[in-house]
């Protein structure tokens, strides 16, 4: 045990530098690591996104922006660069409208929230007053001293 190179001090009078004494105490914890540390390969297909989908013509203005942008990539002129710039905006302009449908057709939902089918669903009217009377019952106000 006592002439273990890891737990021996480093010599620097041996012609020792600090780099090999560094590598002789880490080489012990680095082959420690290799040996007991199980390792697992993530492929990027395991990945938890989930990919969107978009309707046919957002998919054709993609298409289309990332043939214009191999084409700037090859030949950097001034027309390719506003071709894909105004593709670009065209295809941003068309994700926005596709996410703010998306979005008004949750909230549009008849049957959002609920599990009751339409016919026995309560008015509009009667879940205002519902909900009235429950923020009234939940009301207190405090005073300061």
């Amino acid at each position: 045990m006592l002439n273990d190179p890891f737990f021996s001090s480093p010599r620097f009078d041996e012609e020792e530098t600090v780099d090999q004494a560094w590598g002789k105490f880490v080489k012990p914890i680095e082959d420690a690591i290799q040996l007991f540390v199980p390792t697992k390969t993530i492929f990027a297909s395991q990945s938890n996104k989930r990919t969107k989908r978009y309707s046919g013509l957002i998919r054709r203005a993609m298409t289309k922006k990332r043939r214009i942008w191999r084409a700037y990539r090859t030949k950097r002129t001034t027309e390719n660069k506003s071709l894909y710039e105004r593709q670009s905006l065209l295809v941003k302009k068309l994700i926005y409208d596709h996410q703010k449908q998306v979005e008004k057709s949750v909230i549009d939902k008849v049957n959002m929230g609920t599990a009751t089918p339409p016919s026995i669903r309560p008015t509009s009217d009667d879940l205002l007053n519902r909900s009235a009377r429950r923020l009234s019952a939940r009301v207190c106000v405090f005073t300061l001293r």
